[in-house]
Order: structure tokens, then sequence, then C-alpha cells
């Protein structure tokens, strides 16, 4: 089976981050790649407005300004897009810590929700390893109001590990 030229493209992306986090180039030149490659490509994490804050080969961690297109009927956000987030900041995390000729995907994507977010908050969600196998990953992602720094919900991702192809 070919692999189409769109995740081609977004695998040599993520390629050029990792290498330049084995570098030790600039975190801030790194996360502005990072953010740059999201507005060039169209994806969930461009429809939702990621921007990324923070990356490291054991930790990431992304925002979201909170939209009333992120809302469910009643107007707080929808649970859908914190597990986004999680899916997005563990995925991202998971990707850089393995070699790359290895490639993450979510198996199951468990989100906690304990405070309500609004349209204007900012959601600050960081990813942590909790087990980085040789075939499986575990992630806790922490989602927190940036102004207040309460947190909002937590995600328990876990990620299979196989090669790309």
């Amino acid at each position: 089976m070919e692999i189409p030229a769109q995740r081609i493209e977004g695998l040599k992306a993520l390629a050029t981050i990792k290498k330049a986090l084995a570098t030790g180039a600039a975190t801030q030149d790194i996360v502005a790649e990072a953010n740059k490659e999201i507005e060039l490509h169209p994806s969930l994490d461009r429809t939702l407005g990621v921007r990324y804050r923070s990356l490291a080969r054991d930790s990431v961690t992304i925002a979201c300004e909170v939209t009333w297109e992120h809302t469910q009927p009643v107007g707080l956000a929808n649970g859908g897009l914190f597990a986004s987030l999680g899916e997005t900041a563990g995925s991202m995390a998971g990707f850089l810590a393995v070699d790359n000729s290895m490639q993450v995907m979510g198996t199951t994507n468990t989100t906690e929700f304990l405070r309500p977010a609004f349209p204007g908050d900012v959601i600050i969600s960081s990813a942590r390893a909790i087990h980085l196998g040789r075939t499986s990953q575990l992630w806790r992602i922490e989602h927190t109001n940036e102004k207040t720094g309460k947190l909002l919900a937590i995600t328990s991702l876990r990620t299979a590990v196989r090669p790309i192809g």
C-alpha cells in the first residue's frame, strides 16, 4: 500500500522537528517550526487552533484558546476538545520519544473532566511520559486553565509504537 503524499509531508515535518531537538537547536526555534507546520498542512490541530509551547523528548506542552466553535450547546468547551488536545500532545511527545523508523498512534484515550472551560479561556495541555516501552507508551496529559492555573481535565493516552509504512 502506497503512503499518501500528505502523510509523507507530515512525517517529513515531524522528522525535521525531531532532528532539530537531537542537534540541540534552540527550543523556541523548534516550537516556531512546529507551529509553522500546523499552519501549512490541513489537520485537526490547525482547525482547533493548537499552538505548541514546548517540545522535548519526554514532554510536550500545547495551548488552545477556546472559541464558540469548540463549545457544546450550553456554551462550555466540548469534552472532545480536551480529548483531541490530549491526543495531540501525547502523540507528538510519543513520536519524539521513538527513533525515526517508528511511528506512534493512539490506541486508548480516556479523559476525565474536572472543571469547565469557556470561550476566551486558554487551555494548556502538558504531556508527560508514564511508560515508554518498545511497542507501547502511556502518557498523562494535564489540561489547565492558563489564567487560573486550575486543572480542568486529565487525559490518559496509550499509544502503539509501530514501524512507519
